[in-house]
């Protein structure tokens, strides 16, 4: 599997906190917000009251905007599988609560969609990091969050059986995590 952090973009005009929240979740619910698509094979959520799309796009904004300190506090994150690997929906819930877990962001709102629009299934989670309860923007890893995104892949590729990349940072090795690339 693979990780990466997609970045606001440089070059667009600037959006607000809700239109950008509105955009990505938008985005990863597919052209129907949720309902059937060709593109998403499954779609859900972690720690939003409402099960409706329109519901949780408000709910993610209301909290993004108590978070005073950051522009953007919703992360758009995507985790792909190799070709040919298909994993389950019951499989891709439980690799996004792996990866919240293991960046510290388990009690943190996310929306989260399974695409199958290229030749490797993939998921797009939009990760709000101001906290539910303190409604302080949370920064991960002192900013080095990709370090620790690859810590949670290792383990998701361990625990779910997946074949591990050849350039993974990390290997899980029964419970222990060994990192075998350097840093550069």
């Amino acid at each position: 599997m693979i990780v990466k952090k997609i970045s606001t973009s440089k070059t667009a005009a600037p959006k607000s906190k809700a239109q950008n929240v509105r955009a990505l979740v938008d985005y990863i619910a597919g052209e129907s917000a949720g309902g059937s698509s060709e593109k998403i094979e499954d779609r859900g959520a972690f720690n939003l009251l409402n099960v409706d799309h329109e519901g949780q796009v408000e709910e993610m904004v209301d909290l993004a905007e108590a978070g005073k300190r950051s522009p953007q506090p919703v992360q758009h994150w995507i985790m792909s599988w190799r070709q040919g690997e298909q994993p389950t929906p019951a499989q891709a819930r439980e690799a996004v609560g792996m990866f919240l877990d293991e960046m510290g962001l388990s009690r943190h709102q996310t929306v989260y969609g399974m695409h199958r629009d290229t030749d490797h299934w993939h998921l797009h989670l939009a990760v709000n990091r101001v906290d539910p309860e303190t409604e302080k923007v949370v920064t991960v890893n002192g900013r080095f969050d990709i370090e620790i995104a690859h810590r949670a892949i290792a383990r998701i590729e361990h625990v779910q059986g997946w074949q591990r990349e050849a350039n993974g940072l990390y290997l899980q090795k029964a419970d222990e995590l060994e990192r075998v690339r350097p840093r550069e």
